[in-house]
């Protein structure tokens, strides 16, 4: 079901492109940083770029983690997403692009019905 009137989209299936923009400027920013450390060895350059990268990384990491219950990923996807840097960022855009949004809205809402029945059985008995 729809958040807003005018927007098909789900909230989960809008935090997943979120994430796909944030895991695209995490390897954008990953390989700036990688440029200005080592191809143009400026030593200025790579204190800019890794304070944005570090940053961006951040926001990352969070985004990941918070998003992994609602779209249904194991728990080992975002710590391996994290540790494995900028592949695992293009990993995550990936997989964000293949995810399958009417699927996981489904199993959510039928997820949340099943607790509130187990929620009004224990109630009421």
């Amino acid at each position: 079901m729809s958040d807003f009137a005018d927007d098909a989209k789900s909230e989960v299936q809008r935090k997943g492109e979120q994430l796909f923009w944030v895991a695209t400027i995490e390897t954008i920013t990953y390989a700036g940083l990688f440029y200005c450390w080592q191809i143009a060895d400026s030593e200025v350059g790579t204190r800019l770029m890794g304070w944005f990268h570090g940053w961006v990384v951040m926001a990352f990491a969070v985004m990941v983690v918070w998003i992994t219950p609602a779209i249904r990923w194991r728990w080992w996807v975002p710590w391996l997403s994290i540790a494995t840097g900028p592949i695992g960022a293009l990993a995550v855009a990936i997989r964000l692009r293949r995810t399958d949004w009417p699927e996981v809205d489904a199993a959510n809402r039928a997820e949340r019905a099943e607790r509130r029945r187990a929620g009004m059985e224990t109630t009421t008995s």
